[in-house]
This record gives structure tokens, C-alpha cells and sequence, in this order.
């Protein structure tokens, strides 16, 4: 997506031309890389529908640490940065982006859980944010 920057015209400059037509269309696809019984797709689809599994990605200098208690008492994990050797493995999902909401809800987002930016290797050995 292109963005115009603010241009400062002055007395003389040449008129700014008009964007020309953008095109529109749904917005990309978010990335989503669950761990634990989220990477089940029949599980999550129940939070959003649109996810498909993009294949096995890890997260590098990462581990699990299961340190919390659900409301149904059943043991919950959350990745935190090791700085060294450690890597948490998962399944990589794209999903359309409105759905996020209600997975992040269901998460507990806001309360232990929180949206971070992570680079992971898929497969084939990319990375991928």
C-alpha cells in the first residue's frame, strides 16, 4: 500500500495531482502462530473461521512456561523471550484480521496475554514476522 506523504506547497509550486483511484479489496491476511491445544485448526476455527494452517514454524530463543491457572482450572502457557538455545514450535495460521476480536477474548488478552510481533522460521527455513 502506497501513502502519501504531506507536502508543504508554497506560492508558485505546481498544483499536487489528485490520487488516482486506489484499489480496494479485503484487507491482508494477519499471521497467527498458536502453541499448545490452539494449534489444533478445528479448535481455533471455532474462534475463527477464516484461519488456515500455513505449516510448522518455530520461535527462536523462546520457551513455554505453563504459570497460569484457567477459570476451568486446566493449565495455561504463555512463550517468553530465553535469550539463548530455547524454541517453541507451532503451527503458523493466516485468518482474516475482524476475527481477531473474539479469539483475543477467548485468550484472555489485556489479562496475562498480550499481541507481540515475533519473527519465525517456517519449513523451509525463511523467516517470517
Amino acid at each position: 500500500m502506497t501513502v502519501p506523504l504531506r507536502t508543504i506547497v508554497r506560492p508558485g509550486d505546481p498544483p499536487i495531482e489528485p490520487l488516482k483511484k486506489a484499489k480496494t479489496g479485503p484487507p491482508e491476511p494477519g499471521v497467527y502462530l498458536p502453541y499448545g491445544s490452539n494449534m489444533s485448526t478445528a479448535r481455533l476455527r471455532k474462534r475463527m473461521p477464516s484461519c488456515k494452517p500455513l505449516g510448522i514454524a518455530t520461535l527462536p530463543g523462546h520457551a513455554l512456561r505453563f504459570h497460569k491457572r484457567s477459570r476451568d482450572l486446566s493449565g495455561k502457557c504463555n512463550a517468553f523471550a530465553s535469550g539463548n538455545n530455547n524454541t517453541v514450535i507451532g503451527v503458523l495460521f493466516s485468518f482474516d484480521p475482524a476475527e481477531r476480536a473474539k479469539l483475543d477474548e477467548a485468550e484472555g488478552v489485556g489479562a496475562g496475554y498480550e499481541h507481540e510481533m515475533v519473527t519465525v522460521i517456517n519449513e523451509q527455513g525463511r523467516c517470517r514476522r
